[in-house]
């Protein structure tokens, strides 16, 4: 998928690097704990059981100027949080991180498309990180958008609510999938693990889920 003709040429996918720097950020801590997410902690810990040499952040440390000020580094960047869509302000709409640092905690699309992003891939496990708003004679401009502007070659994104269980579940295949396939066909891969379980086959759990960009 492509938000817009214009930025096809941003999206040209590179050579596979050898190894995969992976920064994946899981279960911010938010001052409150209703919002926590314990099986995004468990994805991220996933992530580093898959490739050994991630870095993950969990809790405190997993904040908006930990975000800002690593991303760069990164050529895999997974953020496991809550996601807010905001449709009458898009570029207001966030992902959920812990506070500090002279940061509020939301990582609003509008700061993100000044941020240096070097990053093959763009995970937000999050609820509606694929939603934006379709302008005249514009391209789709959301979170999506943003992450791609910044330097993002590909970002996987959710397009409702998700469940933190099932997406832990699709997110641990599809680290699994990574290690031997691009990131489209691991995706694939991992939706068609859970189409042909019992647990997850519905297409509220799976569907959600596409990539824009990596061509």
């Amino acid at each position: 998928y492509s938000p817009s003709l214009s930025t096809l040429e941003f999206l040209k996918k590179e050579d596979r690097k050898d190894s995969l720097k992976i920064l994946a950020f899981g279960n911010p801590d938010l001052n409150d704990m209703t919002l926590d997410l314990p099986a995004a902690e468990k994805e991220v810990e996933m992530i580093k059981e898959v490739f050994p040499t991630a870095r993950i952040l969990t809790r405190q440390e997993a904040s908006e100027s930990s975000a800002k000020s690593l991303a760069q580094e990164y050529n895999i960047i997974h953020f496991a949080s809550h996601g807010e869509y905001i449709p009458e302000a898009p570029l207001a709409s966030s992902i959920r991180l812990s506070s500090g640092n002279g940061e509020n905690g939301r990582l609003e699309a509008g700061e993100i498309f000044d941020m240096d992003i070097n990053a093959e891939l763009v995970v937000t496990s999050a609820c509606q990180t694929a939603i934006g708003q379709i302008g005249k004679g514009d391209e789709i401009v959301g979170l999506t958008r943003a992450f791609i502007y910044a330097g993002a070659r590909s970002v996987l994104g959710s397009l409702w609510n998700i469940s933190d269980e099932a997406t832990a579940s699709l997110m641990m295949e599809f680290y699994r999938n990574m290690r031997s396939l691009d990131e489209s066909e691991a995706l694939r891969q991992a939706q068609l693990k859970m189409i042909n379980s019992e647990e997850y086959k519905r297409p509220f759990f799976w569907a959600p889920f596409y990539i824009t960009g990596g061509f």
